[in-house]
């Protein structure tokens, strides 16, 4: 990503991938979560809520839980990085 960002958005959009860390951000709005992979990490991963479905499981989680989450890569730019979109959530 950092050498081509258009290499990069050809690899990856719309592929699915499975990340797990623990949870940094809940969007008051619900829009999106962020998860970080280690306890100190400050940037995390924005990942956008889909449905109504998902949104209700993520009500149910807290700030510094850890969890798995599918998502679907929507685009690779070279600014914000990766866009995904979630698939699934679950307690880790």
């Amino acid at each position: 990503m950092n050498k081509n960002a258009l290499n990069a958005e050809e690899k990856y959009k719309d592929k699915y991938v499975s990340l797990t860390g623990r949870l940094n951000v809940i969007d008051r709005s619900g829009d999106y979560i962020s998860i970080v992979a280690g306890e100190y990490d400050i940037i995390g991963v924005q990942c956008y809520i889909n449905d109504d479905k998902q949104l209700k499981n993520i009500k149910k989680l807290s700030i510094g839980e850890q969890v798995v989450v599918k998502c679907q890569i929507t685009d690779a730019g070279e600014v914000l990085s990766y866009s995904l979109d979630i698939d699934s959530i679950k307690k880790n």
